[in-house]
């Protein structure tokens, strides 16, 4: 878990919507593939063109977000408070 400091941004709107998790597997025979989350189902997305837009903006947050050391001092902080 990494935190996104206030007013951070990956840029350009990539700021997703709903939770997703991007899965990536061994064999490469296994497309890689986006599942976004909803409350009453969930939405499996395969085409290359929408897992690269995913893996964009996975990449621009993580390029924004705490690192996993600052994230935990924000959070033992906050916790404290």
């Amino acid at each position: 878990v990494r935190l996104l400091p206030r007013g951070a941004s990956a840029g350009h709107g990539l700021q997703p919507l709903t939770p997703y998790s991007c899965y990536a597997f061994p064999d490469p025979a296994d497309p890689h593939t986006v599942m976004l989350e909803a409350l009453t189902t969930d939405v499996r997305l395969a085409t290359a063109a929408d897992v690269d837009r995913y893996e964009r903006i996975t990449e621009a947050l993580l390029a924004v977000a705490l690192s996993a050391e600052e994230t935990v001092t924000a959070l033992t902080r906050d916790l404290g408070d």
